[in-house]
Formats: structure tokens, sequence, C-alpha cells
């Protein structure tokens, strides 16, 4: 009998071992494991990998899922969480594609595109597991950042400057500057990145010297330089669309609007200047001309890359059209950009697209309940509370919504990685301002 109540006495040694333990770490304030450190060492994985590891990103978006759900106070985050309406919102992009699938046949491509926007239905929670998230935790994880793209911009650029000549030349075929991802997403983070410089400067953000700031300043500069340089459409019109932005919203509060009108046109001046005076940014809107008008007329539309993006999207209005309820479904969608491009574009038949427009892509695969729904989520944010009074994150919201217009941002892990992770962290800190949703 003794040696069958053996392993019990064991177990309850190994207990009492394990409250002593508890009992002599507390008074010491340290715990078996620290939600705030892990969450920050997820957040800065997931940023190293937007830039040059895919598994990176997904395995710093699953420390920090895992870190909000193994957690004890897992009850009180999520009634935290549900509270706030704006990250609640933003889960509904994952449930607008996941019931999209109740009318689609192509289970296949349904279910790819359910696991493209599951970081929709976790980084809203996850992030609320966080402790503390003021400016000092805020700050420093925006300035990694913004350091890291500088880094990345400046290797760029010296790649470019050991081959000016051959550059430009590419430049009139379409072609871009070296980027180690997308280089569509990649300028979003080019200008996001300048923000963020712009922000930490003016919040007079350092780590320990005061020439730090100024650093930031000429850093900056050269990123803004640099995104003219790069010459992608998407990361330049989301810019000056923030810039826009930017300057409205300081004249409102200040109420300066003659200066904000010299500034205004200020940045006319400045960009037409810069597009005269940029050979690349020169050539890439002589391509682009000469691409649209080749489209126009319906000649070498298997050569020009602008030719899968119009026709992608006239084929998503078209669908939405067909179908203005609800779509044809996630799963359906790339079927059907198919069949349309096999009708109208067969030269574009090589490419199977779903329309270059986040927009239109969700009035063809939910229609205009889905579109409407969508819209709202992506709204939200910026409206909830009066967040658009906060120029970085204003800012960001800005820049997303019109890349929405002509990008299908969302439908890849990078651009995913880009809206949910820096949307949910702009989110996170306005909570703990007390300013949105506790």
């Amino acid at each position: 009998m003794g040696e069958n109540f053996e392993p019990l006495r064991l177990c309850e040694k190994n207990l009492r071992n394990l409250q002593d333990l508890r009992e002599n770490l507390e008074p010491l304030n340290v715990t078996l494991l620290n939600h705030q450190t892990f969450g920050i060492f997820s957040i800065l994985s997931i940023l190293v990998g937007m830039l040059f590891s895919e598994a990176a990103m997904s395995i710093g978006m699953m420390a920090l899922t895992a870190n909000a759900v193994f957690n004890r106070n897992i009850a009180n985050n999520f009634r935290t969480f549900v509270q706030n309406r704006a990250l609640v919102g933003l889960t509904l992009v994952f449930f607008i594609v996941l019931i999209s699938g109740l009318w689609s046949e192509n289970v296949d491509w349904w279910v790819n595109r359910v696991r493209m926007k599951l970081p929709f239905l976790l980084l809203p929670f996850a992030v609320v597991a966080l402790p503390f998230f003021d400016k000092k935790v805020y700050y420093p994880i925006l300035a990694f950042f913004f350091w890291l793209m500088v880094g990345v911009c400046g290797y760029s650029l010296g790649l470019y400057l050991l081959n000016v000549e051959a550059t430009h030349e590419a430049y009139k075929l379409g072609q871009v500057l070296f980027t180690p991802v997308m280089h569509v997403r990649f300028s979003l983070l080019v200008a996001y990145a300048i923000v963020v410089g712009v922000w930490l400067f003016l919040e007079k953000f350092q780590f320990r010297f005061s020439i730090e700031r100024w650093l930031l300043l000429a850093a900056t500069v050269f990123l803004l330089v640099y995104l003219h340089i790069l010459a992608v459409r998407s990361g330049l019109v989301s810019f000056y669309a923030a810039s826009v932005y930017i300057m409205i919203l300081w004249m409102v509060k200040s109420k300066r609007y003659v200066l904000g009108m010299g500034v205004a046109g200020f940045l006319i001046i400045g960009s037409t200047l810069a597009i005269r005076f940029t050979p690349t940014l020169w050539n890439k809107i002589a391509y682009t001309r000469w691409s649209w008008s080749q489209f126009e007329r319906r000649e070498r539309l298997a050569d020009l890359s602008d030719s899968y993006r119009l026709a992608t999207i006239e084929a998503g209005l078209a669908i939405g059209n067909a179908h203005p309820v609800l779509g044809v479904g996630f799963g359906d969608i790339k079927d059907e950009t198919r069949l349309y491009l096999q009708q109208h574009y067969p030269e574009l038949l090589q490419q199977l697209y779903m329309p270059q427009s986040q927009y239109v892509l969700f009035y063809a695969a939910t229609g205009f309940v889905g579109l409407l729904i969508f819209s709202f989520t992506t709204f939200l944010p910026l409206l909830y509370q009066k967040s658009w009074q906060h120029l970085l994150i204003g800012s960001f919201h800005i820049m997303l919504i019109v890349s929405f217009v002509v990008e299908q941002t969302l439908e890849t892990q990078l651009g995913t990685a880009i809206y949910g992770m820096f949307a949910v962290l702009g989110i996170r800190h306005l909570m703990e301002d007390g300013r949105i949703g506790k």
C-alpha cells in the first residue's frame, strides 16, 4: 500500500517546493514569465522580420499571441480587449473573409485567404497583454524601427550610387532600386519611418545624448530624399497624403492658416522640383505615362506591370457590379478574376492576380455589405475617440487607407503585418494615455 502512494507523496512534495519558491520570489517582485519583456521582444522580432525574414515575423506573431494566451491575467485582458471598440473592430477583417466561405466554392483559396487574415484575429487581443505601453515603451520601439529603416535604406542607396547610370536606365523600364522586400510594401515602411522621425524629433526623444535629436532629424531628411529616389508611387502618394493631413491638422489646432498655406505652397514647389531633378522619379513618371497610354491602346499588355493592375481593378469592379450584395466570396475571387481576364485581356493570363485595390477586392468578394464593413473597420481606429488628433497615429491610418485604394495591401503577409502591427501598437499606446477604451 505504501509503495502505491509513493508517487502521490512525491507530487505533494514537489507542489510544496513550488509554493515555497513562489513565496520566496514574490517579495522580490520576480515572476517566472515577464509578459512585458517577452511581448516587447516579440514585437521587435516582427519588426526585424518585416525586412529580413518571414519566419522571424511569424515567430514574433505567434510568440506575442502566446504571451496573451498563457497569461494568468487572461480574463482581465480579454475584458479590456472587448471594451475597446477600435481593437474589436480590427477583428472584423478576419470575420468578413471567414464568413464569405459560406458562398465560396474554391475552398482551398478561401482557406489561404483566411490564414492570411489570422493576424487580425490574434494581434488586437495579443497587444493588450503588455502591462505597460506608455512613451517609455512605445517610443524606443518606434526608434528601433526608424534606425532599422535608416540602415537598410542606406545600404540600398549605396548600391544605387555604385550603379547610377544603369539604375536610371532600369527605371525607364519600370524597375526600381534594390529593396529587401517587395518594393511597394517597402516604400510604405519608408514613408511611415519619415513620419516616425518627425514625431520623435517633435517629442524631443533621445536615449541619452541631446545630439541624438539632430541625428534623428538628419536621418529623417535622408529618408525623405531616399523615398523620392526610390520613386515607388504607393509610398510617395501615401507620404504626401499624410503630409496634407499633418498640415491641415496643424492649421486647425494652431489657427495659423496663412502660414499653413505657405507650407502647402512649399510642399507643391518641393515636390515639383523633386520630380524634375530626381532622375529615377522623372523616369518612373515617364514610364507610368507611357504604360497607361499603351494600356488604353491595348498594346504590349503582357510586358507592362501597370497592365495587370488596371485590368484586375477593372475586373474587380465588373465582378462586384454583377454580385453587388455579397460578392462572389473570397474563395472564388481569384477564379472570377481569371475568368474576366480570359474574356477581356487574354494576354495577361500568365499572372493570376486578384483586384489590385483592397477596397475593390472586398467589393468583388463580399459586395456592398462587406465593403461597408471593411471601410468601417479601417476608419474606426482613426475616428474612435478622436484618435485622428494624434499626429503620428492619424498619419499612419491616412497612409494605409490611401494605399488600400491602389494596392491590395492586406493580401500578403508583409502588408498584413505592417497594418496590423502598427495599428494595434498605436491603439495600445492611446489606451495607456487614457484616450481610448480603458
